[in-house]
């Protein structure tokens, strides 16, 4: 109970001596669960309300207006985000959140919407060539201003170049993710050129050794580690900042299929990409309040120079192809497919999800 003798319930500011959760004193809790008990489904919408906050104490009564809104057997649509709860946010102020079983207004956007990237701001590392210059190009085709992002900056001026003579926006920017100075300093031109980022692709990755795991050299572990893990994170990292300010955004890991069914001589690569995933749902679970959303791609085998051992032995291929049910390589094309789903409106609701494009490989 505050001080006036309210119940604990919606996040409001108070100073740091009066903050509390509901969980101190739960008494008016009860009393409002009681008072709907014969309506689930507005009791689960009280419950989803009162997730505590640490920048907030919570008052009961203000949840009354939220409770006496019809079910959804009555009428669906009036369950929107027509009285958003506002929570103090100690990163921009007082920010509106729409009700969490409010769906999203790309429910009644066309096809053509749904996949509108206009305006937008994408990274895409590892873009100077296969699926990573793929990605870029049909996100640029989509609309979005797409920072085209590899080691070497002739290379993303390439395809950056091609890009515009396409009609698209593009800006090259080169970065080895590899080394955290210059994942720093990347972002730090994201931030002074653009001031925002809505998408980021983690694309660039290494497998410097293929061998058998007992044969791992020390400085391709480490290269592989630093490259695969350290940076996809640290890129999440630096680009969740940027969105966490601007309101939301959509990272997209490239990982492998290898993190599900490890790959023969692939050890220390495949044990990458298996992190990658779980990483993958960590952000996902941790930056979903600042709107931001987190999955993973899992390619199987794509005509790409990266895979070009595999694809150019025509008895390491006729093996692959026999695993795959379609019975054929991929294009980098339609991995570029998938990551504009899962950038785009057309996947609101998706996030902590590893999603196999593999020929049915994994099935």
């Amino acid at each position: 109970m505050d001080s006036g003798g309210r119940s604990c319930a919606r996040a409001v500011d108070a100073p740091p001596a009066q903050q509390r959760s509901w969980h101190a004193d739960p008494a008016g809790v009860r009393r409002l669960l009681r008072r709907t008990r014969r309506h689930p489904y507005r009791q689960l919408r009280l419950l989803l309300h009162l997730r505590p906050v640490s920048s907030g104490w919570y008052r009961a009564t203000d949840l009354l207006p939220l409770l006496s809104r019809p079910d959804p057997g009555q009428t669906l649509r009036s369950v929107r985000a027509d009285e958003p709860a506002a929570r103090a946010d100690e990163h921009g102020g007082n920010r509106q959140i729409q009700p969490l079983m409010a769906p999203r207004s790309g429910t009644e956007m066309s096809r053509t919407q749904l996949f509108d990237l206009d305006g937008k701001i994408a990274f895409v590392s590892g873009a100077s060539r296969g699926i990573g210059e793929a990605i870029a190009r049909l996100l640029a085709r989509q609309g979005a201003h797409v920072i085209v992002s590899s080691r070497k900056f002739d290379g993303c001026q390439a395809v950056a170049d091609a890009i515009v003579a396409e009609g698209g926006q593009a800006t090259a920017l080169a970065c080895h993710i590899g080394e955290m100075e210059q994942i720093t300093n990347v972002f730090a031109q994201v931030r002074q050129q653009f001031g925002r980022l809505d998408i980021l692709v983690n694309n660039a990755a290494t497998n410097p050794q293929f061998c058998n795991v007992l044969d791992t050299d020390l400085s391709a572990f480490q290269k592989t580690v630093d490259v695969n893990i350290r940076g996809y994170f640290f890129m999440s990292v630096e680009a969740g900042k940027l969105m966490r300010e601007s309101g939301g955004g959509s990272i997209i890991n490239v990982a492998s299929i290898n993190a599900v069914s490890p790959g023969a001589y692939q050890g220390v690569y495949s044990m990458t990409k298996a992190a990658v995933v779980n990483m993958t749902k960590v952000f996902a679970k941790e930056c979903a309040e600042f709107g931001i959303r987190c999955n993973a791609l899992l390619p199987g085998l794509t005509d790409t120079r990266f895979a070009s051992a595999l694809v150019k032995n025509d008895a390491i291929l006729n093996l692959a192809l026999s695993q795959i049910p379609l019975k054929r390589v991929a294009a980098p094309s339609e991995m570029a497919g998938a990551v504009l789903y899962l950038a785009s409106e057309a996947s609101s609701y998706t996030t902590g999800v590893a999603l196999n494009v593999d020929g049915g490989f994994l099935s």
